[in-house]
């Protein structure tokens, strides 16, 4: 049986997938859609700097990102 995404990866106290803060931001199908595109083209390493790329998105992740504390 070929394994789902979903148990690809174990999830340990050092992964880069395990926050202490989660947050949700929410766009649009055609942006997300565009964000992944993006990077499968190797445009950008993630989709998280796409969207830092654009002015329009970039505002409310640069004060979110810079408002968390460790």
């Amino acid at each position: 049986m070929p394994m789902s995404p979903r148990n690809q990866y174990t999830i340990t106290s050092d992964s880069p997938f395990l926050q202490a803060n989660n947050q949700v931001f929410v766009f649009t199908t055609q942006l997300a859609n565009e964000a992944a595109d993006s990077v499968l083209k190797n445009e950008h390493p993630n989709i998280i700097e796409f969207h830092k790329s654009l002015p329009s998105t970039a505002q409310y992740l640069s004060v979110s990102l810079n408002s968390k504390k460790y």
